[in-house]
């Protein structure tokens, strides 16, 4: 009697923790809370991929770091440059506003 009681109090033991872990394994990122944490973010890992895809050099298929450094120095350099001309903007000799590099030309169809 006493075995029968053990076994059975056993194999109840057994198939709860069974139930349990099936029940964590399909359910247990909404349990914890995972699913809705994961669908903020792309994975830094993608990332980081394509961050290093779009900065690597084709030719050597590494990233040039001085090189990388020395063009974000030209293009601040530039912008730079860009407000200066704008903030120095003068008259032309006949009055109208010289042009600037904001000024273009409209192209395309007449409506």
């Amino acid at each position: 009697m006493k075995t029968k009681l053990l076994i059975g109090s056993f194999a109840l033991t057994v198939l709860t923790v069974f139930i349990f872990a099936a029940v964590l394994w399909n359910r247990g990122p909404e349990l914890i809370g995972e699913n809705e944490e994961n669908e903020m973010y792309d994975g830094p890992d993608l990332a980081a991929k394509y961050e290093f895809e779009r900065t690597k050099d084709p030719a050597t298929g590494q990233v040039p770091r001085e090189r990388l450094l020395q063009a974000i120095d030209r293009t601040a350099e530039s912008k730079d440059e860009v407000i200066r001309r704008i903030a120095n903007s003068k008259l032309s000799k006949d009055g109208s506003e010289a042009p600037t590099a904001l000024s273009w030309i409209e192209r395309g169809a007449d409506e």
